[in-house]
C-alpha cells in the first residue's frame, strides 16, 4: 500500500519546511505581507498607527510598507476583520456559504490559542490576538469556503475548518511566518480528496430495495 509512504513523506515535508524556517531562516519573515503585519504589530503595541519616516524612505518603500508625509505605515487599517466578519455573515445569512467551515476554523484557532496562552502567556498570544489579526477572518469566510476546492460533506467541512485552524495556529507559532492562513488552506485543500473519500455524506434510500427484497 502507497498510503504509509504518502504520510512519511508529508511529515518529513512537513518537517523540512520547519527546520528551514526555524534554523535556516532564524523564524523571521522573509515576505512583503508578512513583513507589514510584523510592522504594524510593533508599532501598534507601542500604542501607536505609524512610525516616524525613515531618513532614507525610498529604501524602505515596498508593496504594503508606505512612506507619506512624514509617516510610515502598514496598507492594512486596524479594525478591517471587523467589517470583512460582517461581510462574511451576510454570505452565510445569504446561504452562499456555509457556516461550519468558518466556525469549526476560528474556533479551533481560538481554542489552541487560549490553550497555550493559559499555559505560557509571556510566551503565547491570546485568541483575540489570533483572531484579530492578519488573515484569520479574510480566509476563513471568503478563501477556505471555495466550494471547489472544500470537502462537500458537513462532516468533511468541520473537519477541514478544524485543520485549518490548527495548521494556522502551528505556523504562526513555531514557523518562519507570522501568518501561515495560506499555507494552511492549501495544505487543507489538498486534503480534501482524502476527506471526501473517508466521510461521505449518507445516501437516502440506499439498500432500501434489498431490504424490502429480503423482507418478501
Amino acid at each position: 500500500s502507497q498510503k504509509p509512504i504518502l504520510i512519511i513523506l508529508t511529515l518529513l515535508t512537513f518537517a523540512l519546511t520547519i527546520h528551514i524556517a526555524s534554523d535556516v531562516l532564524a523564524r523571521v519573515p522573509h515576505v512583503q505581507d508578512s513583513l507589514t503585519y510584523l510592522f504594524q504589530a510593533q508599532t501598534l503595541a507601542r500604542g501607536e498607527l505609524w512610525a516616524p519616516a525613515p531618513q532614507l524612505p525610498d529604501f524602505f518603500k515596498q508593496e504594503f510598507l508606505l512612506v507619506q508625509n512624514g509617516r510610515w505605515f502598514g496598507k492594512y487599517p486596524p479594525g478591517y476583520p471587523a467589517l470583512l466578519a460582517l461581510g462574511g455573515i451576510f454570505l452565510i445569512a445569504m446561504r452562499v456559504i456555509s457556516w461550519r467551515i468558518p466556525v469549526a476554523m476560528l474556533a479551533t484557532l481560538a481554542a489552541m490559542a487560549s490553550l497555550f496562552n493559559f499555559l505560557g502567556p509571556d510566551h503565547y498570544p491570546n485568541a483575540a490576538i489570533h483572531l484579530l489579526s492578519g488573515a484569520s477572518i479574510l480566509g476563513a469566510f471568503f478563501i477556505a469556503t471555495d466550494p471547489v476546492t472544500s470537502p462537500v460533506s458537513p462532516r468533511g467541512q468541520l473537519l477541514f475548518g478544524m485543520g485549518c485552524g490548527a495548521l494556522v495556529f502551528i505556523i504562526r507559532t513555531w514557523a518562519g511566518y507570522p501568518e501561515g492562513m495560506a499555507f494552511a488552506i492549501l495544505l487543507m485543500n489538498a486534503a480534501t480528496p482524502l476527506i471526501d473519500r473517508y466521510v461521505r455524506p449518507r445516501i437516502f434510500g440506499h439498500g432500501a430495495k434489498k431490504s424490502g427484497a429480503a423482507s418478501k
